[in-house]
């Protein structure tokens, strides 16, 4: 039985997905060769063979372009004139590839997928494009990833900003990205830049950093990081007049590392988490007073520890309630960390620091065209 569907033949006992995709080749063919015919007409101001004083130039026959979409290869007949060119609309001069197709490409990419594996999905796909086309197209990331880190910051308003590293090894080495995301007003979540370094020192902390002040990072009211020293002293040169926040996670994972008996580790840990529950910076103070008194004997060095860099933990009081949840940890960077890892990990080791660059700019520009994460206000921009 067969019946007229969109304008198409179709039979259903002689249904099949290759075949479908076949015809809808067929259909775009038709369609953009429809098009391509149309554009002619309107810059032309005259049918074929129509006399009009309004003729702008006349038909010179057609040439055969290669167009690979997102349905497969598709090759077009494209109207030709006698002596100009004109604007047809439907891909650009010399290319032979979709927009879309292109993000499609990306997006694998972004994924973990090899240059090789990405040419083997699209020959299965119906679009032949070889390892190195891949590698060109994928090479266009870079452009956009240069705009994006020497775009300006002027115009971000980040109330609160948590830096942290994360670590990705090259051959034998290893590498630390060091990121910076930004709170806004509103409490949504942006990654504001990421640098791939040698080591999480002094001198690369303070060269990231400042690149960020020098593209108008300003007016940022707190910092949050796992309190580690380079952080803490490039912060202090950069900018010395914005508040420090401890993570209070960080602080409490030091406790469970000092411990030399175990038998009351829970205990220690559920009676140091209590302290952060209290309503006031005071309150959190004689919490931590009557938790250290009891467990000072049996856990010194712990104990100790705990409290040495214990003011440091309780900045984020000075600041609005509704805040209190996202600036006391690393816990926004943590999570963003975790999401990249899991594109990333497809890949053991990267050859050089620009491939671990692009392939982070191309795994977190997926993450923002998914609206990472998932229950969350975190946002992302690559916007130059």
């Amino acid at each position: 039985m067969e019946s007229i569907v969109a304008g198409v033949s179709v039979e259903g006992k002689s249904f099949s997905w290759p075949l479908m995709e076949r015809r809808l080749r067929e259909w775009m063919r038709a369609f953009l060769n429809a098009t391509l015919r149309e554009c002619q007409r309107e810059y032309l101001r005259a049918r074929s063979h129509e006399r009009s004083g309004l003729r702008r130039d006349w038909r010179n026959g057609y040439r055969t372009r290669d167009l690979s979409t997102v349905y497969g290869r598709i090759t077009l007949r494209v109207p030709r004139n006698r002596r100009t060119r004109y604007w047809q609309g439907v891909f650009d001069n010399f290319s032979r590839r979709t927009a879309r197709l292109e993000e499609r490409i990306l997006d694998a990419f972004a994924l973990g997928l090899s240059t090789r594996g990405l040419s083997r999905w699209l020959e299965e796909s119906g679009v032949p494009l070889s390892a190195q086309g891949v590698s060109n197209v994928v090479g266009q990331l870079d452009a956009q990833m240069r705009a994006w880190h020497a775009r300006g910051l002027g115009w971000g308003r980040w109330e609160y900003v948590v830096v942290d590293g994360m670590w990705v090894r090259l051959g034998r080495r290893r590498r630390v990205v060091l990121m910076a995301i930004g709170i806004r007003e509103g409490l949504e979540a942006e990654l504001i830049d990421y640098r791939v370094a040698g080591g999480e020192t002094l001198r690369r902390w303070k060269s990231f950093l400042g690149s960020l002040r020098l593209r108008g990072m300003e007016e940022v009211k707190l910092f949050v990081s796992d309190g580690a020293g380079a952080i803490e002293s490039a912060l202090e040169w950069v900018y010395p007049e914005a508040a420090r926040q401890l993570c209070v996670f960080h602080k409490l994972q030091g406790i469970a590392s000092n411990l030399e008996d175990f038998a009351n580790r829970k205990a220690i840990l559920k009676g140091a988490s209590r302290i952060y529950d209290a309503r006031t910076a005071e309150e959190a103070r004689r919490r931590a007073g009557r938790w250290g008194r009891r467990w000072r004997r049996r856990e010194g060095e712990a104990v100790r520890l705990f409290m040495e860099g214990f003011e440091r933990t309780l900045t984020y009081y000075r600041f609005e309630r509704r805040a209190w949840a996202k600036i006391r940890t690393t816990n926004v960077a943590e999570r963003y960390i975790r999401e990249l890892r899991k594109r990333l990990r497809p890949i053991a080791a990267y050859r050089s620091e620009r491939s671990i660059d692009r392939m982070i700019f191309a795994a977190i520009r997926g993450i923002a065209a998914r609206g990472y994460p998932v229950n969350s206000k975190t946002v992302f921009t690559h916007n130059a």
